[in-house]
């Protein structure tokens, strides 16, 4: 009878581990499917290359991955524009190409199974500005503002389109009208310093520059006062447009320079100018204060111009000045 029940309790035993055993088998893991968006690189003015990486395969069938990209949805999915990658690594690279210049762009990994759609996280990324060249070489970012293109940069040329060179001048008296200078085009450099100020301002130049058609590559000129008084209008007015194409901060502008934003992408520096003022004649004055530019337009004797102060929001595009005296110069597209 004993050895009965030890081999009914040894029976029951074994029955217990099998079924404890079958228990503990668990049903598969779900593995999700996960993507990481990665740097964009190689950005120029209309194209950039945008990054993927399948971080996880995931327990189903990878069918589709790729980029979504916008240039207004900060998450952009499929339903904005997207890009299939063709190829069946788990990195993955696509080039995103005839994008706008001077645009900020969103960009998101994505990868679909047989259940889902999933994405990595949103990159932002903003495409280079287009230029222009001089005949010297140098490179200028131009903007769309309206329907008006302007140079962001000042103009730094010394010599006109057909090769003939702009007369430097380096003496305070040639700058100023009543010590009656050559009526001829001339340049200079904030303080005679092409290092210091010339890289970062520009140049100053006198009307007779601003009104010569040389003075522009081809397809581009000097603004008239039409120009810049249809600009100023287009940003809200005279008073409220110079803070909207100021850059803000005290780089290039002294304090407090009242209602810059630049919301326009004009980028007006106070690059000061050259002339008689204060009995000092013809010297340099007012870096960081005022931005002045010269048109195009004669009138009455003198050149018409649109300017920026620091302490204002005011754009100015409604006088005149000396045309010996020293401005700075922006071009704006036929």
């Amino acid at each position: 009878m004993k050895t009965k029940r030890n081999l009914f309790a040894l029976t029951t035993a074994i029955i217990a581990f099998i079924l404890m055993a079958v228990s503990c088998e668990k049903e598969p893991l779900y593995e999700p499917l996960q993507i990481e968006t990665k740097a964009v690189t190689e950005i120029t003015k209309f194209s950039a290359l945008a990054n993927g990486v399948i971080t996880n395969k995931g327990s189903e069938t990878i069918l589709a991955k790729g980029i979504c990209y916008s240039a207004t949805n900060q998450s952009p999915d499929l339903e904005s524009n997207h890009l299939e990658a063709i190829n069946d690594d788990l990195e993955f690279s696509i080039l995103l190409e005839d994008l706008d210049p001077n645009t900020k762009y969103y960009v998101r990994a994505y990868a679909t199974n047989d259940s889902e759609t999933v994405y990595g996280q949103s990159v932002n990324f903003t495409t280079e500005y287009e230029t222009i060249t001089d005949v010297e070489g140098n490179e200028y970012r131009i903007i769309q503002i309206g329907d008006q293109v302007w140079t962001i940069d000042n103009l730094q040329v010394t010599h006109f389109n057909d090769g003939t060179p702009i007369q430097n001048w380096t003496e305070d008296h040639y700058w100023y009208s009543e010590q009656n200078p050559p009526e001829e085009p001339a340049y200079s450099w904030y303080d005679n310093d092409y290092e210091k100020y010339g890289k970062i301002y520009g140049a100053l130049y006198n009307f007779h520059v601003a009104s010569d058609p040389r003075i522009a590559p081809e397809g581009w000129r000097v603004p008239t006062y039409e120009d810049a008084q249809k600009l100023g209008a287009y940003l809200g007015g005279g008073m409220v447009a110079g803070g909207k194409m100021k850059l803000p901060g005290t780089e290039f502008w002294s304090a407090p320079n009242t209602g810059a934003t630049n919301s326009s992408g004009f980028s007006a520096k106070g690059g000061g100018f050259r002339n008689n003022v204060g009995g000092a004649a013809g010297q340099s004055h007012m870096l960081k204060e005022v931005g002045i530019f010269w048109t195009q337009t004669y009138w009455m004797g003198c050149g018409m111009v649109l300017g920026f102060k620091y302490d204002t929001p005011y754009f100015y595009a409604d006088g005149g000045n000396d045309i010996s005296s020293g401005l700075s110069i922006r071009l704006i597209k036929e």
